[in-house]
């Protein structure tokens, strides 16, 4: 090594003898750096996600590079923007990308507390116990709130809530009013009114907001649809009064009325007519019953005489409910036992037959036989103790 050594200022070198040069500062930095580790995109991490160094102090021994001020902070440069990409454990990091998982999954999320904001992710204990749509009904019976968390800020088509009643409705047009927002009429399923007691005090129910008529319609459940006063829960059938099964007139709608009415088992008075005259008849029986359902007519009947009085012709049954429709082929009469009636067997007749007149509210009693036309029974057939027993329906 030379004896003498001197300063070149303006390239910052020291020069030895024998041609020898020793460098340092910047000079050092640019010289070697093609030769440094690889600095993948210089700020830290690779693109494999792998955190790199710039700068090798162990390999800078080595090659006698001295640490200086400018290769420290580009070494700490690094480190920082390496940093500055992570997401940190305490939350103060704001995320700028989506992050891929890669099919990984994130474990132990919420366990300390629910959603709190609509833009929260929902952990699956959050989802299965359905706490950001359930909640206890407030207000009153016929205005009811429901306050969940997080709260909604507008309704939107199809979001369903559940609450616990504390109140029975009493209004055919309660409200439902979500996290203060505007109060939405309920209805049931396709908007058809409820009635007052569908919503019961102590029964959870559950609501859809209904976007194309701006109404809460109630999914499930409706007051029991059993017992004397309850109605049939239905847009389709649904009672016009809710006591079907009482002895008495119920009307039924089955979307344009065909089932127009429902008459339970209900009596009435049979009698018999000679040439539509009754002078002196009298009865030692007279019962009848009849049923309604639509426009059928179910009856069955047992008319005695104890005199057949002075009237002439043709023998009738007369007194049925209702009016037959102007249709002579929609009836049906069985004749279950007759007795006192004279037959002309002569002629080949040898059995009562029974047809509900047309437009009427009689029935015409006949004879008839093998290979004989039917003939109507009339006056002179019947004896002062006839008796007749029959059933059968009609239309009306």
């Amino acid at each position: 090594v030379a004896d003498q050594v001197h300063q070149d200022e303006v390239s910052g070198a020291q020069h030895v003898g024998a041609g020898v040069e020793v460098l340092w500062g910047d000079d050092v930095r640019r010289r070697i750096a093609a030769a440094e580790v690889p600095k993948r995109g210089a700020i830290g991490i690779a693109e494999d996600t792998d955190f790199n160094r710039i700068h090798n102090w162990v390999q800078d021994k080595a090659n006698s590079i001295l640490i200086n001020a400018s290769r420290m902070d580009e070494e700490f440069d690094g480190i920082a923007t390496g940093l500055s990409n992570c997401v940190t454990r305490d939350g103060q990091t704001t995320l700028a990308a989506d992050i891929p998982f890669a099919g990984r999954k994130i474990t132990g999320y919420g366990s300390s507390s629910a959603p709190s904001a609509r833009t929260d992710v929902p952990s699956w204990a959050a989802v299965q116990d359905g706490t950001a749509n359930y909640a206890a009904a407030g207000g009153t019976a016929d205005a009811i709130t429901l306050t969940v968390t997080p709260a909604i800020t507008a309704y939107a088509a199809g979001q369903i809530f559940t609450a616990r009643m504390t109140a029975t409705n009493t209004s055919a047009t309660p409200t439902l009013a979500v996290s203060g927002l505007p109060a939405k009429t309920i209805t049931r399923l396709g908007g058809n009114a409820i009635e007052p007691g569908d919503l019961v005090a102590g029964a959870t129910a559950q609501f859809a907001y209904n976007a194309n008529t701006d109404k809460q319609e109630i999914i499930s459940p409706l007051a029991a649809s059993t017992g004397t006063g309850a109605a049939v829960r239905a847009t389709s059938p649904t009672l016009t009064t809710p006591n079907l099964g009482v002895a008495s007139a119920t009307s039924l709608t089955f979307g344009g009325g065909a089932l127009s009415a429902y008459v339970a088992d209900t009596a009435f008075t049979p009698g018999i007519s000679f040439g539509g005259g009754t002078a002196g008849i009298t009865y030692s029986a007279q019962d009848g019953k009849y049923s309604r359902i639509g426009n059928i007519v179910f009856f069955r009947m047992q008319v005695t005489l104890a005199s057949k009085g002075s009237s002439t012709g043709s023998a009738l049954i007369s007194g049925l409910p209702l009016t037959a429709a102007n249709d002579t082929r929609s009836t049906s009469c069985a004749v279950a036992r007759v007795s006192g009636i004279n037959l002309d067997t002569a002629g080949g007749y040898y059995a009562v037959s029974a047809r509900v007149n047309a437009s009427s509210t009689t029935i015409q009693l006949e004879e008839n036989g093998d290979n004989v036309t039917n003939a109507d029974l009339t006056d002179a057939d019947l004896s002062n103790t006839s008796s007749i027993n029959l059933a059968g329906f009609y239309f009306v």
